[in-house]
């Protein structure tokens, strides 16, 4: 995970996941798993149940995230990143599936309001298990969504999330 500041040059957070106390959370349940292996965090879930993780980061103003993940198993499993406003109780999710599909799915207080877009299926997004690129730039109320460099859809104009916001 890195998170970039568009007033910044250089990241101002960059997760590279090789200390298991910087801040991810770590545990084992049920219906999920969360920790670190061969320098990589993961989170495996069983099918059908949602889990996130907080970055130790949460950005204020405009800025640019970029996500590096991958599913394992049924092309129909996804990962995301997700803009959350917990104070306005709205958040903001970016959804990539084994099947060339990228989802933004808005949920939370008026989320009935905002339409969800997608799925929308792109030559730039991998197919089955391997990694994917997931680069979401915030520039006021302009959304812009690129995956493995390539942007894969317009950009977004929407005012349902607002900044400051925590990244999952």
């Amino acid at each position: 995970l890195k998170v970039i500041l568009l007033t910044h040059a250089k990241p101002v957070y960059e997760a590279r996941f090789q200390d298991p106390k910087s801040g991810w959370g770590v545990g084992k349940e049920d219906y999920f798993e969360a920790g670190y292996h061969d320098g990589r965090y993961f989170i495996a879930v069983n099918p059908e149940a949602i889990r996130s993780s907080w970055a130790p980061y949460n950005p204020a103003g405009d800025f640019a995230c970029e996500v590096r993940g991958r599913i394992t198993g049924s092309p129909a499993s996804s990962w995301s990143f997700e803009i959350q406003n917990r104070a306005e109780e709205r958040y903001l999710n970016f959804e990539l599936n084994g099947k060339q599909e990228l989802l933004i799915v808005p949920t939370g207080k008026g989320a009935e309001t905002v339409k969800k877009i997608g799925p929308i299926r792109h030559h730039a997004i991998k197919p089955g298990e391997p990694f994917n690129d997931l680069l979401v730039i915030a520039r006021g109320k302009t959304l812009e969504v690129y995956v493995n460099g390539v942007r894969v859809c317009e950009p977004i104009a929407s005012d349902f999330i607002t900044l400051p916001a925590t990244l999952a």
